[in-house]
């Protein structure tokens, strides 16, 4: 028995001799001591190529010239929202697995649409306002912070950051060591009693700076003059809406903007809320020792000015134009502190957009493209009429939103009136409406519906106990009439987004073209991070950012 195993041995070390040497080095590259993935909110694939000649060297086109960069990258559901977004990243899953299919839905036990991040049990940490209550309590699956710190029996930190609590509980997941968000009525940094039971010094050092009074007192103005945003619409058009005290033309005084709003809500909207953060990520980065030790960590940062300007101006906004170009500042800033305090060669910075953008129905019927808005109001009215027809004079819709009808589902059944019947005949009056391309109730979503991508798109926005009864597709470049310009077309505009990975072994100036989904980057950051994928995780890695 010696004999033979002493002679398994040798066959072994003579095979492995013979091995090519690369091959051994690929197997002995030492994994990124940290992992930064920025999430963009509301960013348009196109955004990076449009303002390309404005970017500076160190920041969008370093990323993409040093890195591999995906061009083909897509959301594969309709909902594409902050929290479906950022919890589909964290998880490598679809909504519909993890559960946050939209960032509201209505709760049973309220009859209120609620946050899908809202926690009651929750308090708040740093602040005396109800703005910390919020946790990852709804999401039902393991993120990769989750699968890190199980990895390495909690020896691996994760820290997330964003400007929205929903963004910041959603990357970090359940077991993160710390999410901060903005508490936007004290103008400082917070967190919730499901992470920490006060915050750490470091944290107060850096509220204590104030940052958020003093860029308040300033003036918003282009960075470059403004004839030469030749990439946007003229700085006064008719898609734009105004900034409370300030109009929609630059300059602006965001000191007038600031009192015309509650507390510090406008700093969301100014690129200087971007710098914000990432100050303050480099000083979680000081602060917590991230990539300092050989327990590999994790830091999630979601910057979401991008997505206020969306609402507000749109993608073809001068303002838009000058918050992507600040932007770019700010990964250069990021990108070279984590060169000096993790160095070089030592940490993998994953960029990806929790969502793109489509431009406004009327900009595109202006010029002559098929476009235009669905009355969800009208639609409402009528279906409820013919419910009631049919049925008795009742209430038998209880709400609409993000184009789902919620059915009051205990009416029907003390009536004695069946749901599947119900939902068919409020399917058929829908299908009739100008604008909507197809109509799926329940159970046809429940099923999975996977009969063609745009019915499978649907199915993957879909939870039985958070969705609504019947759910609606819009024809392309259409949108729902709303005070509030939404994501939820399912078409490309929407769920395109960038997605580049650059720093440690990954290949750089690599472009890819084959269709990606971005449920794959989790998986590709656990390989590169050598733990198992999120549990829930079906998804292949994206083998050429594993190629060393």
């Amino acid at each position: 028995m010696r004999f033979r195993l002493a002679i398994l041995a040798f066959s072994f070390l003579l095979v492995s001799s013979l091995l090519p040497s690369g091959g051994v080095r690929a197997q002995a590259a030492e994994p990124p001591r940290l992992v930064v993935v920025v999430v963009l909110e509301r960013f348009r694939y196109d955004y990076i190529d449009r303002f390309w000649e404005k970017f500076g060297e160190g920041g969008f086109r370093r990323l993409v010239g040093e890195g591999t960069a995906y061009r083909n990258a897509t959301h594969g559901y309709k909902l594409a929202q902050l929290g479906t977004g950022h919890a589909t990243l964290s998880t490598g899953t679809q909504p519909r697995t993890h559960g946050i299919v939209a960032s509201q839905w209505l709760d049973p036990a309220t009859g209120q649409f609620a946050s899908c991040a809202a926690d009651r049990e929750a308090r708040t940490v740093g602040s005396a306002s109800d703005l910390g209550r919020f946790s990852p309590a709804k999401l039902l699956a393991n993120t990769l912070g989750d699968q890190l710190k199980l990895s390495s029996m909690g020896r691996s930190k994760v820290v997330s950051i964003a400007m929205r609590p929903e963004a910041a509980t959603l990357m970090g997941g359940h077991m993160a060591d710390a999410a901060y968000w903005f508490d936007e009525s004290y103008g400082r940094w917070i967190s919730s009693d499901h992470y920490l039971d006060q915050l750490p010094e470091w944290v107060n050092q850096f509220n204590y700076r104030h940052y958020p009074e003093d860029y308040l007192t300033r003036v918003w103005s282009t960075a470059f003059p403004l004839h030469q945003y030749t990439e946007c619409l003229g700085d006064d058009n008719p898609y734009e809406r105004n900034f409370p005290g300030a109009g929609h033309v630059f300059p602006y005084s965001l000191d007038d903007i600031n009192k015309a709003t509650p507390g510090f809500s406008a700093f969301h909207e100014v690129p200087a809320s971007n710098t914000f953060l990432t100050d303050m990520a480099i000083e979680a980065i000081k602060g917590e020792s991230l990539g300092k030790d050989e327990h590999a960590d994790l830091l999630w940062l979601s910057y979401g000015a991008t997505a206020h300007i969306a609402e507000r101006f749109g993608p073809l906004s001068v303002e838009m134009a000058d918050l992507v170009v600040r932007l770019d500042m700010d990964l250069y800033k990021l990108i070279s502190n984590l060169e000096s305090l993790v160095g070089k060669g030592k940490f993998v910075l994953a960029l990806v957009a929790d969502r793109g953008d489509s431009y406004p129905p009327a900009y595109l019927e202006s010029l002559g493209l098929p476009a235009g808005e669905f009355t969800y109001r009208t639609s409402l009215s009528l279906l409820k009429v013919h419910l009631s027809n049919r049925y008795g004079s009742q209430e038998w819709v209880k709400a609409y939103r993000d184009q789902q009808y919620f059915l009051d589902r205990g009416m029907l059944e003390r009536k004695s009136i069946a749901l599947p019947e119900a939902r068919a005949y409020a399917q058929e009056l829908l299908r009739q409406f100008t604008g909507v391309n197809r109509v799926l109730t329940l159970e046809q979503l429940r099923e999975g519906a996977a009969t063609d991508p745009e019915a499978q798109r649907m199915a993957n926005s879909f939870h039985p106990e958070r969705s609504g009864d019947l759910m609606l597709n819009l024809v392309p470049n259409w949108r729902e009439q709303s005070d509030r310009s939404t994501t939820n077309t399912g078409y490309r505009d929407d769920t395109h987004v960038p997605l580049v990975l650059f720093g440690a072994g990954v290949p750089m100036g690599l472009e890819v073209h084959r269709a990606v989904d971005v449920t794959q980057l989790a998986p590709t950051l656990a390989a590169l991070l050598r733990v198992p994928h999120p549990n829930s995780s079906q998804a292949e890695p994206l083998v050429e950012a594993l190629e060393r």
